[in-house]
């Protein structure tokens, strides 16, 4: 084939099945080809570093290391402090630098190394920066062979490492606990370092946020950002989380009126500030109600409130939510308190759009799709309820035009539709409030009962009215 092309085109042409040879994905990401990062660069192994540059031949190294402890590209050369850990701020050519407002350049801040460059990157835990390894490299979001859902990717946030803390005496002298003989002074010692249990504790007794702890690499503040009072979770957070009413989860939080749980029971999608309480649910689809067996803690499920005949969005929160925006995507039914979500049609005060399916008539088929979906929140919106009362809100992750069959709901832990809490719409009388009446006609069976009602009672005016 080449020997019919003119010179100009076999050039052409071999210079892009060169180009082929040489862009090779790397193993642990395969939109991240090999030595395709730049120095300072946030990396997962080391093949995604660049090689050393042509005029550097007297590198330790061909090419740029996946630094053990930050996780950037690094020189294989870069001097090192006190514990032999690489100084990213002395980088030969290039300062790896960190910009406390740019969270993208913030360092994984590893206590001790970790150096594993796949899955399941167990050593992660050692690391202060949550976003190591899922949200760590463009385009590698979360890594070749893990999901968003597993525990790696949902480390503890937002609080202080206090375990950590504890590990490194710290000295607060200003002559480095030594005698003057330079002997080192014994921990528990007068003058000596001092073990401390809490960040907390620390920061009471005169420790600076500025500190490095216990090396330079390793400033005090990462290891204490609540303690500290930083933003770093903040900033984390609110690139990820939907935000609800114009505020995010960890913005509420900073408020104190409501903790984690009331929270995510308000529909706040707090999958990255309350990383532990989301731990608690299903691996998989909506929250559901539960409780545990052993401690006996109580989920009631999430709880929606809104106005008689006004608009309002209704937030479902969960972990591995469909994506899918066609027919085979999630769907919401409203139904009257206690029914069966899997069977029920929604309450007729509702305006979802749903009728009676099956040979029988036996389930609802729903064709209102999420005007928002992301893996941890789905939202509907400009939904109207025209009567006041409690309703149960039921969810349908994927399979929704399939009814829930018995043995399937028995022999598996994934029904079809489940319900995933209240709504509340308050009433302004005792009474219960007055029905406005159903926002759309009934339809199925329903409609034809009612239908029949109709006539019956239009034949007995006739007859009384032929009567008289």
């Amino acid at each position: 084939l080449l020997g019919t092309m003119s010179p100009l085109r076999r050039a052409a042409v071999a210079l892009s099945l060169q180009f082929y040879v040489v862009a090779e994905p790397s193993e642990v990401c395969s939109a991240v080809e090999k030595g395709s990062l730049q120095p300072c660069d946030r990396c997962l192994s080391n093949e995604m570093c660049p090689p050393v540059g042509e005029d550097d031949v007297n590198a330790s190294a061909p090419a740029y290391v996946c630094d053990e402890y930050a996780r950037i590209c690094l020189h294989p050369d870069t001097p090192t402090d006190s514990g032999n850990r690489r100084i990213p701020s002395e980088n030969p050519g290039q300062s790896c630098l960190e910009d406390p407002q740019d969270e993208r350049t913030w360092q994984a801040s590893c206590v001790y190394k970790c150096d594993e460059e796949k899955a399941p990157f167990q050593c992660a835990d050692r690391c202060l920066n949550e976003d190591y390894p899922c949200r760590w490299v463009d385009s590698c979001m979360p890594p070749s062979n893990i999901l968003t859902i597993m525990l790696v990717c949902m480390r503890t946030t937002c609080t202080d490492h206090n375990s950590m803390v504890a590990r490194y005496p710290k000295c607060l002298t200003g002559n480095g606990c030594q005698k003057s003989t330079g002997e080192p002074i014994a921990l528990g010692e007068p003058g000596g370092p001092v073990k401390f249990d809490t960040c907390q504790e620390a920061v009471n007794l005169g420790v600076s946020c500025a500190d490095d702890w216990p090396m330079e690499t390793l400033p005090f503040h990462r290891l204490c950002p609540e303690s500290c009072k930083t933003d770093e979770c903040g900033m984390r957070c609110r690139k990820t989380e939907v935000l609800t009413g114009g505020k995010g989860c960890h913005q509420r939080l900073l408020e104190g009126t409501k903790n984690c749980k009331e929270l995510i029971r308000d529909g706040y999608d707090c999958h990255c500030t309350c990383t532990d309480e989301y731990r608690q649910f299903a691996i998989e689809g909506p929250f559901q109600p539960y409780k545990h067996d052993r401690d006996g803690v109580l989920w009631e499920g999430m709880l929606y409130t809104a106005e008689v005949n006004e608009f309002f969005d209704l937030q479902v929160l969960g972990r591995m939510l469909n994506q899918d925006t066609d027919d085979s995507g999630s769907r919401i039914k409203i139904i009257d308190e206690g029914g069966s979500c899997g069977n029920d049609m929604p309450t007729q005060y509702v305006n979802l759009d749903c009728h009676q399916d099956g040979y029988d008539g036996s389930y609802a088929q729903c064709v209102d799709r999420p005007s928002m979906l992301t893996t941890w929140a789905q939202r509907w919106t400009d939904l109207k309820v025209t009567k006041c009362g409690t309703y149960d809100v039921c969810h349908c992750n994927a399979n929704c035009y399939a009814p829930d069959i018995q043995w399937i709901c028995k022999s598996s832990a994934r029904c079809f539709w489940v319900r995933t809490g209240k709504l509340v719409i308050p009433c302004d009388d005792p009474t219960g409030g007055i029905p406005v009446g159903p926002v759309f006609p009934p339809s199925g069976s329903q409609a034809v009962e009612e239908i029949v009602s109709v006539q019956e009672t239009v034949e007995e005016i006739v007859s009384v009215q032929e009567t008289v």
